[in-house]
Order: structure tokens, then sequence, then C-alpha cells
């Protein structure tokens, strides 16, 4: 009878927690596509982007068990979206769970729309993207999706002025406008803050968040407030690819990184599908 009793109760516990024998290679793998403070962005198979507390280079494969993530394979190609907050040549600066993030816009003209143009300020923008093996992300194809009237993001100040505000963004330094009257005092330099962005007339301004509490940047550390885990490695890797065949992975690749992890993240700032 106790034997019976114990049977049952293992039982109940393996279906209560079906991820109990989950496997990494079964699972469905997103794709780092940027290293921001507190983790990696990564996007999955439809270019939601998230916030994931780890450490994994841009380009890795990873999946997301509890509080332990694996690196299961090297992606190529990956499918983004996110909210356009500028130009600066041929990059592109984005948004997404709440972050922002680089995406460069190769030598040509992208054939976004019927004129060619690149993305504009303010524009929800869907992109495929090729991914280098030094970690660079060119976009080899962008749609718009609509407009965007605000968004929210973190970021660390590098600079401020009377009217503007400096930001790095993936070693990039961004400089936005600040709305009349509303200066970011000189001493919130080096921390991390939250910012209200709008977009209007083909621009972007930017104010703090008066709730948000500033802090020390701590760029990919992974130590705001995420729970800790850690991050392995698969030796089997993951064949997942999005409707468009947008990300791909070398058969056998896997990665060697050990960081930490959470069991939260923030979903994409640019149209959560």
């Amino acid at each position: 009878m106790k034997q019976l009793i114990v049977v049952a109760a293992a039982a109940g516990a393996l279906a209560a927690s079906p991820s109990a024998f989950a496997s990494p290679a079964r699972a469905a793998a997103d794709t780092v596509i940027a290293k921001t403070t507190g983790g990696v962005l990564v996007a999955n198979a439809r270019g939601s982007v998230s916030l994931v507390h780890a450490h994994a280079r841009v380009g890795d494969r990873i999946v997301k068990l509890g509080s332990r993530v694996w690196v299961v394979g090297l992606a190529h190609t990956a499918r983004i979206r996110g909210i356009a907050v500028a130009t600066r040549g041929n990059m592109l600066v984005l948004t997404a769970a709440d972050r922002l993030f680089t995406v460069g816009l190769g030598v040509r003209r992208l054939a976004s729309d019927s004129q060619g143009s690149a993305p504009q300020t303010g524009d929800v923008v869907g992109a495929v993207v090729s991914i280098d093996a030094n970690g660079n992300i060119t976009a080899t194809s962008t749609e718009d999706d609509g407009p965007a009237a605000t968004s929210q993001t973190q970021a660390t100040i590098t600079a401020v002025s009377a009217t503007t505000v400096t930001l790095d963004v993936n070693g990039s330094s961004v400089t936005l406008q600040l709305p009349a009257g509303t200066p970011i005092p000189a001493t919130s330099v080096g921390t991390q803050v939250t910012l209200t962005l709008t977009f209007s007339g083909g621009s972007t301004t930017a104010t703090e968040d008066d709730q948000g509490e500033d802090q020390p940047s701590t760029q990919g550390s992974g130590e705001d407030g995420g729970q800790s885990g850690t991050t392995g490695t698969s030796g089997s890797t993951s064949s997942s690819q999005d409707d468009g065949g947008a990300s791909s992975d070398n058969s056998g690749t896997s990665s060697s990184n050990s960081g930490t992890s959470s069991d939260g993240g923030s979903g994409s700032g640019g149209g959560d599908d």
C-alpha cells in the first residue's frame, strides 16, 4: 500500500511539472540579437523580442527552461520587430522589450516600400537580419508595420545638455532631443534610466520617467533583479525555423558560456504577437 502511495505521488509530481524531463533540443530556440544591461535580447521565430537574464554571444540560439538557459546552436539569420527610434548613417536604432539596440542597414537602400526608402522614425519595423561571425547584425529586408506614438525604454546616459541626452546603445552614442523645459540632471550621467520616447514629425523626443529609479550601469552583468541561474550547452542543436526560413542553425554547433538567467523576461516593445 505504501509503495502505491509513493508511486502515485511521484506520478502527480511529474504531471504538475512536465518540464522535469524537458530536453533543450526539443524546445523552440530563440536567437540572441543584442547584448544589453541585465542580459541579452532574443528574438523568436516570429520576430518578437524579449529580455533574457543570461550571458550569451550575439547569434547564439538559446532555450530557456525554468531558471536554466541552454545554448543549442548558432544562427546566421533572424527575424526582429521593434520601433525605429533613430537612424545614424547606415545604422538603425530600434527599441523593443524596453531596451535599445542597433541594426545595420547595409550599403544599399532596403526595399522596405515602393519608394525603397529606409524605415522612418516612429515606424514599427519588421526585419529579416543577417548575423556575421563577429556578431554584427544587418537588415537584409524590412517592412513597415505602421506608426507608433510612444514607447518606454531603459538606457545608460553618457552625456546631457539643456536640450539633448546622449545614450549608449551597443557601444554607439545616440543623441535624442529633450522637450523644452525638461532637462535631465548631470548626475544622471553613467546611470541607467527609464525614458518615455515620443515619436512625431519624423523625430524622437525623450523624457525621463520620474517614477523610475536611476541605477548604475551594469552592462551585461545580469544584476538587475533577476533570479540567478546558469547557462549550459547542449550537444545537439535546435532545428527551429520561422515561417519564411529566416532563422537557421549550424548543425552540431554549440558554444560554452556561463552566466546568469532568471525566470522573468520582458515582452517586445515593438508590437508583441
